[in-house]
């Protein structure tokens, strides 16, 4: 599963220390307990790491997994580091990751497309 997680500058979460483009295992993963964090959507790891302090990557979590009920927070048994995302990536990760769970298939028919609360006619508010 592909997911996005921070990172202190050094490359090390909660003491463990991590390196790009290496895989890491360990035995459970529980969330908020045990096992490698991260999450689905990309701006979430701004509540757990901030970007004035913090690096952040990409990553593919496999193997045993968990979530957390609250948010997109996700645990894995293993975790493959991938590249270094800016901030500029991580917000472009968002907008995709966002769009990839639009219905394409919904929308507006031309005649009331864009109206709202403005009648018939989109652009004619008071």
């Amino acid at each position: 599963m592909k997911a996005f997680k921070g990172f202190n500058k050094d490359l090390t979460c909660r003491g463990y220390q991590y390196e790009e483009g290496k895989e890491f295992h360990t035995e459970r993963a529980e969330c908020c307990d045990t096992g490698f964090h991260a999450c689905e959507y990309p701006l979430d790891c701004f509540g757990y790491y901030d970007p004035a302090h913090s690096v952040y990557h990409e990553v593919e979590l496999s193997g045993e997994m968990d979530k957390s009920g609250d948010n997109t927070k996700v645990c894995a048994t293993d975790i493959k580091i991938g590249a270094r995302l800016s901030i500029a990536g991580l917000v472009k990760m968002a907008i995709d990751f966002t769009m990839s769970k639009v219905n394409k298939e919904a929308g507006s028919d031309e005649r009331h497309g864009f109206a709202s609360a403005t009648g018939d006619y989109g652009a004619s508010s008071a």
